[in-house]
C-alpha cells in the first residue's frame, strides 16, 4: 500500500440524463460543490473522475472502474451526493467496504457523510436505505399510474413523431409532421442517407432512423 501522505484526494461526479444536468446536478455544478467542500475541510482535490450520461443502477461504469483500479493511490473519495456513486444500497455497501479495506475515506457533500467516523458510517447506512426506499416507492407509484392509464385506454410514454396528445391521453395525427414523415420515406426510397435526410428536413437523425425502421418493420409484417 502507498504511503498515505502521498495518496490523492479525488472527486467522483456523474449525470445520467440531460434533465439532471439542467436541474443543478451538472458535472460542473457537482465539481464546484466538491471543491468548495474540500477547501472548507482543508483538502485539495487532485483529480476528478467524470461519468457523463451513465446510469447509476450498477457499478459497471468506465470512470468508476478507473477509480477502483487507482484505489491504492487514493486517500479519499468525495462525491456531491450518495446516489452519484451508487443508487443501490447493496452496491454502495460493497464500494464503501472496499474503500475501508484499502484505507480510503469516503465523503458525501450533501449528506455530510464521512466514513472515517462511526457516526458517519451509520448516517450513510440510514440515508442510503431511505433514498433507495423513496426510489422504490416512486417506482411503485409510477407503475400503478401507468397501469391505470392503460386500463382506461390512455396513451403512456413519449408521444411518437407524427402524432400529438389530446385530452384523456388520446393521440391524433399531426398533419404537418405526417407530411414530414412522408417526405422522409420518399427520400429514403430515392437512396438518400439518414444524415442527408436529417440535414435536408432539419429533423434529428434519431427521429429519421426511428421513422425509417418503423416503416420497414410495417412493410415486412405485411409481406412476411
Amino acid at each position: 500500500m502507498s504511503d498515505q501522505s502521498n495518496r490523492l484526494v479525488v472527486g467522483y461526479v456523474r449525470v445520467s440524463t440531460a434533465k439532471q444536468a439542467s436541474e443543478g446536478q451538472s458535472i460542473e455544478a457537482q465539481e464546484d460543490r466538491i471543491k468548495i467542500y474540500a477547501k472548507a475541510n482543508g483538502l485539495h482535490i487532485d483529480k476528478i473522475y467524470r461519468e457523463n450520461g451513465v446510469s447509476g443502477k450498477d457499478t459497471n461504469r468506465p470512470a468508476l472502474g478507473r477509480l477502483l483500479t487507482d484505489l491504492d493511490t487514493i486517500a479519499a473519495v468525495i462525491v456531491y451526493k450518495l446516489d452519484r456513486i451508487s443508487r443501490s444500497v447493496v452496491d454502495l455497501y460493497r464500494l464503501i467496504d472496499d474503500f475501508e479495506r484499502r484505507g480510503v475515506a469516503f465523503k458525501s457533500v450533501c449528506e455530510g457523510v464521512d466514513t472515517q467516523s462511526a457516526v458517519g458510517r451509520f448516517m450513510m447506512a440510514v440515508l442510503a436505505s431511505l433514498a433507495q426506499m423513496e426510489r422504490e416507492l416512486i417506482g411503485e407509484r409510477t407503475k400503478d399510474t401507468l397501469a391505470h392509464k392503460k386500463e382506461k385506454g390512455e396513451h403512456c410514454g413519449r408521444v411518437p413523431y407524427g402524432y400529438r396528445a389530446i385530452e384523456a391521453g388520446s393521440l391524433v395525427r399531426d398533419p404537418e409532421q405526417q407530411r414530414v414523415i412522408a417526405r422522409i420515406k420518399r427520400l429514403r426510397r430515392c437512396g438518400k442517407s439518414i444524415r442527408d435526410i436529417s440535414r435536408r428536413l432539419s429533423v434529428p437523425k434519431s427521429t429519421v432512423h426511428t421513422i425509417i425502421n418503423t416503416h420497414q418493420r410495417s412493410r415486412n409484417s405485411r409481406y412476411g
